[in-house]
């Protein structure tokens, strides 16, 4: 698993969905739209559906 996805999946146990949503919306609120999309590169293969769900919505 690569160290981004391992990240998010350990973010995703610590703060669960509602938390993790949220704190994902809190921090691309106060920086500048990615140059590309975030979950562009993460599938399923590496992250579970459930944290990549949560990163397609902020």
């Amino acid at each position: 698993m690569s160290q981004e996805a391992l990240l998010w999946e350990m973010a995703l146990e610590h703060f669960g969905s509602d938390g993790l949503l949220k704190v994902v919306a809190e921090m691309w609120g106060s920086v500048a739209p990615p140059s590309r999309p975030v979950v562009e590169h993460l599938s399923t293969d590496r992250v579970s559906q459930e944290a990549l769900n949560i990163l397609k919505i902020t």
